[in-house]
This record gives C-alpha cells, sequence and structure tokens, in this order.
C-alpha cells in the first residue's frame, strides 16, 4: 500500500519505475494519490503510463478540491483528502504494509487511523517532505558533464537523461536507492563541486553539499562523491 499527497508520490515514482522495468513478477501494489485537482497533479501522465505497464497495480486518485472539468469517475475516484477509511479492509486482514509520504498532518492522521483499524505499527512507514521554496525551470539545451569520482567515469548528461539517479542506472553506476522503496532521503549523497537543483522538494535539513539524486539535475558540471 502506497499513500501519497501531492509531491510525496516522488520517491513511489521511482519505486513503480522499477517494478516496470523488472520483467519479472512483481507484487501486488495499490497506490493512493492526494492532490487538489488535475492542475496540481504531479506525475498524472506517468502514473497512468505505469498503471498500464504493471498489471498488478491499482491506483486510486483522490482531489480535495477539484476544477469545474474534472470529472468524478474519469480524472479521480475520490472527492476529499486521503484517509485511513479509504483502505481495503481485505488488504488490511491480508496483513499489507502501507508505506506513507506527505506533509507531517497527513502521515498523523493516516498512521492513527491505521492503527485504529489494526494495522500494527511496524508495518507502517511514513516519510514527511518539505516543499522547496521554488522550482527551477531546466532548458531543453540543458548539458553539463557529470563526475562520479568512487566509480572514476565521467559522462555526459542531457534534460532528457532525467534525474543523477536515472542517469547512473543506465551508466550501470550504482548509486543508494533505497528511496525508491519508501526510504525518503536515503539516495543523498555529497556534490564535491558544481550545482544542482531539486525540482521537486527539497528537504530543510539535507546538508548545503548534498543532493537527493532521485530529485537532482545539474545546474553546471558537478563532481559526485559517487
Amino acid at each position: 500500500m502506497l499513500l501519497a499527497s501531492g509531491i510525496g508520490i516522488t520517491p513511489f515514482i521511482g519505486y513503480l519505475e522499477t517494478l516496470a522495468r523488472s520483467g519479472g513478477s512483481v507484487p501486488e501494489v495499490v497506490l493512493h494519490h492526494g492532490s487538489r485537482n488535475s492542475t496540481s497533479h504531479a506525475f498524472r501522465n506517468r502514473t497512468s503510463e505505469l498503471r498500464d505497464l504493471i498489471r498488478q497495480l491499482r491506483v486510486h486518485t483522490h482531489y480535495s478540491r477539484p476544477e469545474p472539468h474534472d470529472v468524478l469517475g474519469r480524472d479521480h475516484h475520490h472527492f476529499g483528502r486521503i484517509s485511513a477509511a479509504d483502505v481495503d479492509a481485505r488488504l488490511i486482514e491480508r496483513r499489507a504494509r502501507f508505506y506513507l509520504c506527505g506533509p507531517e498532518d497527513m502521515l498523523s492522521d493516516i498512521t492513527i487511523g491505521l492503527v485504529d483499524r489494526g494495522v500494527p505499527r511496524f508495518d507502517i512507514f511514513a516519510e514527511k517532505f518539505h516543499v522547496a521554496p521554488q522550482r527551477v525551470d531546466v532548458p531543453d539545451s540543458a548539458q553539463a558533464t557529470v563526475r562520479f569520482t568512487r566509480a572514476n567515469r565521467q559522462v555526459t548528461w542531457r534534460k532528457e537523461d532525467g534525474t543523477l539517479l536515472q542517469l547512473a542506472e543506465r551508466e550501470g553506476i550504482r548509486l543508494p536507492s533505497g528511496c525508491r522503496l519508501g526510504q525518503c532521503e536515503s539516495c543523498a549523497i555529497t556534490v564535491l563541486d558544481g550545482q544542482v537543483a531539486h525540482l521537486v522538494t527539497c528537504p530543510e535539513d539535507l546538508a548545503d553539499d548534498q543532493c537527493l539524486t532521485c530529485q537532482a539535475m545539474p545546474m553546471t558540471d558537478v563532481t559526485l562523491d559517487a
């Protein structure tokens, strides 16, 4: 069970991308994702594509403030914010594991609700996020050299390569990626030189010389301790 609010879906997208590429058996996954409406629905198109690629994936979309053109049953499945009451009782009976990512009040409310419904606390994994002060736009022509010091590799990054984590994986360079299993911030590595931008979120307590590779793109040539 994956329950995300807004951009809290980011680490879950990485996990689903991994499942889509696995080529083998994957677990049953149920995703509940809450947004205000279709205009602020993060990863809307990609979530739909992943749902088609992963037969074992079910997606429930929640809109708390739908636009007039947002149709219930077409654009979203539930009206209002995600709550523990939205979880299918049969999944609780089957001892599903719950992974939550979102603002602190959402995590607290859902955790309390799940425990009240009989979910053991040790089956609930939660990570909160902080909204970055601004979003950085990357031009289509962007290009940078990325140096991985421990791997002794240097590669050219372009916008279509995506995040630093996606770039490393395509180049066969191993980076921490527990974020794709719901362990937010576990992909943090040190930036030895250069500048990166976190395009979605940036934790307030992240060190100035670190980046989250699942969200970061280079703004200049960069050297990573990886």
